[in-house]
């Protein structure tokens, strides 16, 4: 029955996509099944264990990865790329390609604001971690947050 749903939700989800002009992730099987989601709804695709996972404001889907022949996207002109990982190097954290003038923020564990930056004109936020006590940071930039650990 649960496969019953999820290949209605597809077929759903397929034709709703393919009614206008959006952007779609399409997932093609080994089994010769193409699977079509409309990446117009905030969608997170990860990747877990043995599993893609795919969520957006309304459903999640998951395909067993060892089942997946091929995946892309249609219409990718209408995605934009953010790469908002840091670098990390002697102690220097770096962030690039944020928007002009984005607010990062280094956190302690407990979320108090330790700093607040603000990216220059080329989309970059760079600190150092050797002026700040040893111990476990959130960072976050734009809709990025990640953990750093300095020891």
């Amino acid at each position: 029955m649960k496969q019953l749903f999820f290949t209605f939700a597809f077929m759903l989800m397929a034709s709703m996509a393919n009614a206008d002009n959006t952007t779609n992730l399409v997932i093609r099987q080994k089994a010769g099944n193409e699977t079509i989601l409309s990446l117009d709804s905030n969608p997170v695709l990860t990747f877990e264990g043995e599993y893609l996972n795919v969520r957006n404001d309304y459903m999640t889907f998951s395909f067993p990865i060892a089942d997946i022949d091929q995946y892309s996207v249609s219409n990718p002109t209408d995605i934009k790329e953010m790469r908002t990982l840091p670098r990390i190097s002697n102690g220097q954290v770096t962030i690039n390609d944020l928007p002009n003038g984005t607010k990062a923020y280094v956190h302690s564990i407990d979320g108090k604001v330790i700093r607040e930056m603000e990216s220059d004109g080329m989309g970059i936020v760079s600190f150092s971690l050797r002026d700040l006590p040893k111990g476990t940071y959130i960072i976050s930039a734009a809709s990025t947050r990640f953990k750093i650990a300095n020891k």
